[in-house]
């Protein structure tokens, strides 16, 4: 079995998040004050994320666990605010 490859894997990686946050946006989710605060933080940093991914690619075998350290960090800070925002959109009152 042939793999991307860690260039192309980075690349489809960027891809992913750019089309994570377009069909979520695209499918229309309304929350209103924090929880919408939540969810643009989510966003931003998910698309921080593709653009870290992508400028990765370019040399992605110079610094590898600087990189992964700083990409895992943006994609679980951008996860812990996806599930606040869903929080506050249920919460009684919300």
């Amino acid at each position: 079995m042939v793999g991307l490859g860690a260039r192309a894997t980075l690349r489809v990686g960027a891809l992913l998040f750019v089309a994570h946050v377009a069909l979520l946006a695209a499918f229309g989710w309304a929350p209103r004050g924090h929880a919408l605060a939540a969810r643009v933080g989510w966003a931003v940093l998910a698309l921080a994320a593709s653009g870290h991914s992508l400028e990765w690619s370019r040399n992605p075998f110079q610094k590898p666990y600087e990189r992964m350290t700083r990409q895992f960090g943006m994609m679980m800070m951008s996860q812990t605010l996806w599930a606040l925002a869903a929080w506050l959109t249920t919460s009684p009152g919300a």
